[in-house]
């Protein structure tokens, strides 16, 4: 039953504080740069009692590091009187002088008031995830290590085997050993993978195309001296494109050309560009990409791959992503090759 005697407006903070204190993420909600309400995780958080949290400002419990730049977006979210959500990284404080890393998201809660707008913000703490962070790469270190190890013996001794006055064992030498090499192939692609998974994208990255693609094509002729690359380049163009752009890049090449029949196949790279975007082709002479490769790259599922190639284009894929390019597989329109296609923004020189 509703109690009518209540203001409409305090049976509102009502709520709002019921829901704040039912939520188990650390919640908070400000209003002038003020923290009005706190639930139980916040406190629990932060180490202060919640009267001392009530009436402090805001800005005391940010790392002074973060101060200036959280305060700017904050005030820029408040102005804006959007619908969206501000997302803040950095460190708070808390009472006993602890550095806590946080992601903090924000939402305006209702309209502006006689007191001013409500913000809500929603706190997670990162330790927890930095140190799961650790303990993977430890392991995943650990793992490749191990495994590059382990099968550098068995090729060893796959070929010493490959010796022997005997067709049956030389042939299955020869299998152990392709394998092995195929095994230590997918730990290294496992490395580069790690490297460039959770490389941030950066608003501000630019790279000069040209420049690089002449650069990859350059290390990727030593290593394959009997590949042929041709290419279609223009002068120079500029991208908003991450530096792993290299890496993605090497995979392209490295796919066309050993999947070639002969196994240093043709592949040719080509780089068309408007005022918006630019486009970045490698087009080979293969078999298609398997369509249950391309299906788990495209969706960004976690299907379990069948070709070890898979890993190798989920590092372009992921490379990509970190700027907000895209990834896209087509056939030739011959039909007797494939075109991968990098997509990036591209910068003028007026943004120089």
């Amino acid at each position: 039953m509703t109690d009518h005697s209540t203001p409409p407006a305090q049976r509102r903070e009502t709520v709002h504080e019921s829901l704040l204190e039912m939520a188990t993420d650390p919640l908070y909600v400000v209003t002038d740069g003020v923290l009005e309400t706190v639930n139980g995780p916040f406190v629990d958080l932060t180490g202060y009692d919640r009267c001392e949290l009530v009436g402090m400002s805001a800005e005391e419990l940010v790392h002074e590091d973060d101060l200036a730049e959280w305060g700017h977006r904050f005030e820029l979210f408040v102005e804006s009187d959007t619908t969206d959500e501000e997302r803040l990284v950095g460190r708070i404080i808390s009472k006993n002088g602890s550095e806590i890393p946080v992601e903090c998201r924000l939402s305006l809660l209702g309209s502006e008031s006689t007191d001013g707008r409500k913000v809500v913000g929603r706190v997670r703490d990162l330790r927890e995830q930095r140190q799961q962070d650790k303990k993977l790469d430890v392991l995943n270190r650990a793992l490749r290590h191990n495994i590059r190890n382990e099968m550098n013996v068995v090729v060893g001794k796959a070929t010493q085997l490959k010796t022997v006055d005997d067709e049956g064992y030389r042939t299955a030498a020869e299998k152990i050993e392709e394998v092995g090499r195929r095994v230590i192939n997918l730990s290294e692609k496992a490395r580069l993978a790690q490297e460039h998974i959770g490389i941030p994208a950066d608003e501000d990255c630019r790279l000069e195309l040209v420049e690089v693609v002449e650069h990859v094509i350059m290390k990727f002729g030593i290593e394959y001296p009997d590949a042929t690359i041709e290419t279609d380049l223009p002068a120079d163009v500029s991208a908003r494109a991450p530096p792993s752009f290299e890496v993605a890049l090497q995979e392209l090449l490295e796919n066309a050309v050993i999947h070639h029949p002969s196994g240093d196949g043709p592949v040719t790279v080509e780089i068309t560009s408007d005022e918006q975007h630019v486009d970045i082709r490698i087009i080979d002479e293969c078999e298609p990409i398997p369509s249950q490769i391309q299906r788990t790259i495209n969706r960004g599922s976690e299907e379990p791959l069948q070709h070890n190639d898979g890993l190798g284009l989920w590092i372009v894929k992921w490379a990509v992503e970190t700027v907000g390019g895209t990834l896209c597989f087509q056939r030739r329109t011959d039909d007797l090759g494939n075109v991968v296609t990098l997509t990036f923004e591209r910068i003028g020189e007026e943004s120089t």
